[in-house]
């Protein structure tokens, strides 16, 4: 079985890819010239691509059966306000590229596609009690706009043409990634442990990103029917910056102040979905392994 997967050096596209490859997957994946994968795993296939070049997803998606499409042409380092100062362009390439790509797969015989979206499809306006799967959009950045466009033509070419394609929204995503410096909470923790610095008080939703590899591996598994044309929230729950200082000290055995705990984050997702595909999340007892496993990482570092 071959995935051709976009997206594949980010954060999220690693823990995919390796859940990918732990299951016997060949993975192809699309690399730009300038990504260094010294540290990502030598079995991936890498080819030259991006969304801005078709002819490259073509290429991608020849012979493959699975793909996961988790790129993002944006700004460096910015996914919200990723427009930079040029909004058509990065519309351009994030929703017609992708359309050209899921094209491209379609003509190509592709089985099974899963797209990663995001929460912010649901923009930062409160709502009463929490967001489910299937909860009206109402993006307020650029950024969200693209992804409520794909969400449409995953649910017009889901519940259209029949063709197995879902959606899936993950919030903030943490876990251990290559180079370990850009792993979530590096700096925190590292600024902690050196300087005894405490972050800003901060609370979002979160989720693991092995939770996330294994939401796609069930969207891909699952029976058509069940996932076709729809779109899943995948987020575990609410972190704070205070949580984990506090975790961090007890970790390390050092006492000392916390931050406050941070206002709670609107518009918490209710992943009925997920859970209806036996996906479970590791919640406190996996923060509490990565977080040691950060800390390992930070006084190797």
């Amino acid at each position: 079985m071959i995935a051709a997967v976009t997206g594949a050096t980010g954060t999220i596209g690693q823990f995919i890819t390796n859940r990918l490859l732990a299951e016997g997957v060949h993975v192809r994946a699309w690399r730009r010239p300038a990504s260094d994968i010294s540290l990502l795993p030598a079995a991936v296939e890498w080819l030259p691509g991006s969304l801005s070049d078709r002819q490259s997803a073509r290429a991608l998606v020849a012979g493959a059966d699975l793909l996961i499409h988790a790129a993002l042409e944006h700004v460096p380092g910015r996914f919200r306000g990723g427009e930079g100062t040029d909004p058509a362009g990065f519309i351009e390439a994030n929703v017609g590229g992708s359309l050209n790509l899921m094209r491209e797969a379609r003509d190509a015989g592709v089985g099974r596609c899963v797209v990663l979206s995001s929460r912010a499809v649901f923009g930062a306006a409160p709502r009463t009690g929490s967001v489910a799967d299937d909860a009206s959009l109402s993006a307020d950045t650029h950024y969200g706009a693209v992804k409520a466009a794909m969400e449409a033509f995953v649910q017009s070419w889901g519940l259209g043409e029949g063709w197995p394609v879902a959606a899936l929204r993950p919030t903030g995503v943490y876990g251990l990634v290559n180079p370990v410096e850009r792993s979530k909470w590096f700096d925190l923790v590292r600024n902690l442990l050196t300087e005894g610095k405490l972050p800003a008080p901060r609370a979002a939703t979160e989720v693991h990103g092995d939770d996330v590899a294994d939401a796609v591996w069930r969207l891909l598994t699952a029976p058509a029917g069940a996932v076709a044309g729809r779109a899943f929230n995948c987020s575990d729950g609410v972190v704070s910056t205070r949580d984990v200082v506090a975790l961090v000290r007890e970790l390390t055995g050092r006492e000392g102040p916390l931050p406050e705990p941070g206002s709670p984050p609107a518009n918490v997702m209710d992943c009925a979905g997920l859970h209806d595909l036996g996906l479970c999340f590791g919640g406190e007892p996996l923060l509490r392994e990565t977080l040691a496993r950060l800390i390992d990482a930070v006084r190797r570092a």
